[in-house]
């Protein structure tokens, strides 16, 4: 991989409401306008203080400013690198496609994608949809806040870890399960590949 970009993409904006709506929506769109978009996320070293001072509030570091943004042998400095996303004129990612003023605002962020509105139909799809995932997610967060959390904040001695933490740490491969649960979810939504016969306008 160059060092231009962490990864190039090629973006089609031919999205109907987002992945949510998956093949439900693929069956019923109407056909559309398709706009291909040509975006990377090209690694660049950003500075975050370039003037070496807090312009902010208009003074210098101070010393604690000072050991964060200075570099030193336990310290990065002010200098990371950063994903910056640009739009390209095509599939080469050779040449940059220049902004236009009203877009200039944009920054480090990526084109603006242009999509389809969706019909109050489609988004009563996705809500059906999704309310079973999200009332168990929730249902979850509550079991977690009242026996785990809530408990262990009142309690006036170290509380007792729960069976689920012994298991957890005992058996390893384990642990991708809740951190899934909690990542993608109870419902995982995956792109249909139907959904970009249809564009977006």
């Amino acid at each position: 991989m160059s060092q231009r970009g962490i990864s190039r993409a090629v973006v089609v904006a031919t999205w109907l409401v987002g992945i949510v709506l998956n093949a439900h929506a693929a069956a019923a769109a109407p056909a559309g306008k398709t706009r291909t978009y040509y975006v990377a996320a090209d690694e660049v070293q950003w500075d975050y203080a370039p003037s070496g001072r807090d312009e902010a509030m208009g003074m210098d570091f101070d010393d604690i400013e000072k050991a964060i943004t200075q570099s030193g042998p336990h310290r990065i400095g002010r200098v990371y690198k950063k994903a910056v996303y640009h739009e390209y004129t095509d599939a080469t990612f050779s040449t940059l496609k220049m902004r236009v003023p009203d877009e200039q605002y944009l920054g480090i962020l990526g084109p603006i994608l242009r999509l389809r509105r969706a019909s109050p139909k489609e988004l009563q799809r996705v809500q059906q949809r999704r309310e079973f995932p999200t009332r168990v997610t929730q249902w979850f967060q509550v079991q977690v806040q009242r026996r785990v959390l809530s408990r262990t904040i009142r309690s006036q001695v170290t509380p007792k870890a729960p069976l689920i933490l012994h298991l957890l740490n005992r058996w390893k491969w384990l642990r991708q399960w809740p951190a899934r649960f909690v990542g993608i979810g109870v419902r995982p939504e995956r792109v249909d590949r139907r959904i970009f016969k249809h564009g977006g306008s």
